[in-house]
């Protein structure tokens, strides 16, 4: 149940972001050379959708969340299992991140997806020559896993 204290705290929020917003779009849009983050705020609206393709453990999704706020939508497309668990555990603030456990691809099919094993990794990939480099530059181990990939087409 919200409480009044909730309330008027989004209410606060809603006034600042609606007279804030603009001119920090404004500015951030005027300055090459800006981050994702800033990119996001300067380019992203309030109610959009967004897509969020390899979303990992979240930092962009979370980005994205608040740029288009509670009646905006972001898709997190995480192939990885292990992450896409993670990424449903999150407690979005503002109930607007879907998680996706897929891969983006040419067609709808399945698809051998190569996961790093190393404990404090989450690199993975669905090429193979990517793989193949890591574990001769690098010593990496992967584990091949079947996952399923849909076209951009057929997602949207």
């Amino acid at each position: 149940m919200e409480t009044v204290r909730d309330m008027l705290r989004e209410a606060v929020k809603q006034r600042v972001l609606k007279y804030a917003w603009p001119i920090a779009r404004a500015l951030i849009h005027a300055r090459p050379g800006i981050s994702l983050q800033k990119a996001a705020i300067a380019w992203l609206r309030l109610g959009e959708v967004v897509l969020d393709i390899g979303a990992n453990e979240g930092k962009t999704a979370a980005i994205f969340s608040a740029c288009v706020g509670r009646k905006g939508l972001v898709h997190a497309i995480e192939p990885n299992p292990t992450l896409c668990n993670r990424l449903r555990r999150i407690p979005w603030p503002r109930n607007n991140v879907d998680v996706h456990e897929v891969a983006i691809g040419l067609t709808a099919a399945t698809a051998d997806f190569y996961i790093d094993t190393r404990p404090a990794s989450w690199a993975s990939s669905l090429s193979v020559e990517h793989m193949q480099r890591e574990t001769e530059e690098h010593g990496v181990t992967f584990v091949p896993t079947k996952i399923q990939t849909i076209s951009l087409d057929s997602f949207c």
